[in-house]
């Protein structure tokens, strides 16, 4: 088949420039070209030119979108190829110092960071060689705060970074005062982690006993703490909540290690020094007359996960031992965008059963293709190095989510990746591509953006900008008189049915899942309660963000009928939930 080349235009051809380009003459072909080449540089000999040809066309025709680091890393000299990294904290001042010099060398080359701070002794805790107390985690998570602050004042890119603690950690109270009430922390995403014993004592009503050790250091009623995270996060979008519990369970190489945190969007549980390899397959793109063409949309997958398991070989990684267990693991994040853009072409309504029954269909399909493929490699160029055929088989996500033949294939041939699948935000990706991110549904149809421009060597200073965005769907639909009326944004979808579409795709996503639950200003906070409680057994994490709870939004919505009238002047630029808490800037 046959498929048109893809050029963004308007918003998208901006982002593209400002973010991806690697010169102001590039077009997106040339970078297509750039990208592809440069990662079919890890295939051998006549393979080399053949999967060059096969990455450019999926590129280049808008079915796949690499990771914004690989768009910008490809092609120059020590070029970081990756997202995001799991560093460990340990519970010394040297571990503080190596924590502190890893955040600031990733941090560097573009890199987010997710650090579990559940290791390191709570305040006021004796220290036998000082004779003095510990300051406790919250301290050494301001430590890096303030780095990255240094960094960011000094003309640095924002740092991507979430700071998570375990719920029975003592400093827990602390934690979840920092940020909220005290203003600080201001450059991370925090999230508490919870697993099946909390959920327990959340349900029985009883307490929660902060240990350190074996050491009850205090406790609190299941019921108040979890009030408390809901609350924070109902007002300020944080914390986040991680089901670090049904992540470990479900992890497919338990046998070489716990994952301990995500990284900062969540969309990856990962172990210490493990790191995030991403893409998505554009569903919008796979859409044909109306239904899926699964024959396009095979190839697609088995093309990217290629191109991702190729990405390891290929990066210049910041540290020797992310290096080391990178290969060892060879974890990649094969993701999705424009989910709701399908939908949207197929006449389904994001919250309605048929939506999600869609969607379960497209997420199994893609699920067995990837794993078909990664298989498929194994045999050829060997499994990742950690592989163990009898345990992997065994892991939760294996037993409850691979069929049979898919299982008896791995122990037979071997996997090349301890995992395959994940779905990110997607932010400036997605609007690049011109379509609607990861698993969100259309943030607004039609809204106006102000947004500051990067400075230029005319214009030292960031200058501010608005402009009118509609959704490309929305204006396709509108030229050929069509209904919009099964059109529905992100505030118009109850938190239940986000919540339900997250936990469909979990099913099917060995790794995690990036996605935001939108929620009206006046949304009523037992409700709220009531949703997180009922989905948290299903899903690996939970982000919320309440409009209007992080000030002035920068898009302002436009009704349809005014976007109507200014159809013909105004050009369509794409709609997306660019990370709307503001923290995805990676």
């Amino acid at each position: 088949m046959n498929i048109e080349h893809y050029t963004p235009s308007g918003f998208a051809l901006d982002i593209f420039k400002d973010r991806y380009a690697i010169h102001e003459n590039e077009t997106f072909s040339d970078a297509c070209r750039r990208v592809a080449n440069h990662i079919a540089s890890a295939e051998f000999g006549k393979k080399r030119d053949e999967y060059a040809a096969r990455f450019y066309d999926i590129l280049v025709t808008n079915r796949f979108s690499c990771g914004g680091r690989i768009w910008r890393g490809s092609g120059r000299p020590r070029g970081q190829l990756l997202n995001c990294f799991a560093i460990p904290c340990e519970d010394s001042r040297e571990g503080w110092g190596d924590l502190l010099r890893s955040v600031l060398i990733i941090s560097g080359m573009g890199g987010g960071v997710g650090v579990n701070f559940s290791h390191v002794r709570p305040r006021g805790t004796p220290i036998r060689g000082t004779g003095g107390e510990s300051t406790g985690s919250v301290s050494i998570m301001k430590m890096v705060n303030a780095m990255c602050e240094e960094l960011r004042e000094g003309g640095g890119r924002r740092s991507a970074l979430l700071f998570c603690l375990n719920y029975d950690h003592p400093d827990i109270p602390e934690f979840l005062s920092v940020k909220l009430d005290e203003k600080q922390l201001n450059n991370a995403n925090i999230s508490v982690c919870i697993d099946d014993q909390f959920i327990k004592l959340l349900d029985a009503e009883e307490d929660v006993i902060f240990r350190w050790k074996g050491e009850e250091r205090g406790r609190m009623p299941a019921r108040e703490l979890w009030n408390k995270i809901v609350t924070n996060a109902w007002e300020s979008g944080d914390p986040g909540l991680l089901n670090i519990g049904l992540a470990n369970n479900m992890n497919t190489a338990y046998y070489a290690g716990e994952v301990v945190t995500t990284n900062p969007c969540g969309e990856v549980w990962l172990m210490s020094y493990d790191c995030c390899c991403l893409g998505a397959i554009n569903l919008a793109s796979h859409i044909v007359g109306g239904k899926m063409d699964w024959d396009l949309l095979e190839e697609t997958v088995a093309i990217s996960v290629r191109f991702l398991d190729d990405v390891i070989d290929q990066n210049h990684y910041p540290l020797p031992i992310i290096r080391e267990t990178c290969q060892n693991h060879r974890r990649i994040g094969l993701g999705v965008m424009g989910l709701h853009d399908m939908l949207l072409q197929m006449r389904f309504k994001y919250d309605t059963d048929g939506a999600r029954s869609m969607v379960e269909e497209v997420m199994d399909f893609i699920k067995k293709r990837a794993y078909d493929t990664s298989i498929m490699i194994a045999v050829e160029k060997g499994p990742f190095h950690s592989f163990d055929p009898e345990k992997h088989i065994q892991s939760g996500f294996a037993k409850k989510h691979l069929t049979k033949s898919l299982r008896r294939r791995i122990k037979e041939h071997g996997i090349r990746n301890c995992a395959l699948l994940t779905i990110a935000p997607t932010g400036t990706t997605s609007i690049v591509a011109g379509c609607s991110s990861g698993i969100e549904p259309i943030f607004q149809c039609v809204y106006k953006r102000s947004f500051n421009k990067h400075a230029n060597q005319h214009s030292p200073e960031r200058e501010s900008s608005s402009e009118i965005v509609i959704h490309p769907l929305v204006k396709k639909f509108l030229q050929e008189g069509k209904s919009v009326d099964h059109f529905q944004t992100a505030h118009e979808i109850a938190p239940y049915d986000h919540l339900a579409m997250q936990a469909i795709c979990q099913r099917h996503i060995d790794n995690s899942i990036s996605k935001t639950i939108n929620l009206p200003n006046n949304y009523d906070l037992e409700e709220l309660s009531d949703v997180m409680r009922e989905f948290i057994d299903e899903v690996k994490g939970i982000t919320l963000y309440r409009d209007g709870s992080k000030g002035e939004s920068p898009m302002t919505p436009v009704e349809i009928e005014e976007a109507k009238k200014y159809l013909s002047s105004i050009e369509s630029t794409s709609s997306v939930n660019d990370c709307p808490k503001g923290s995805c800037e990676i």
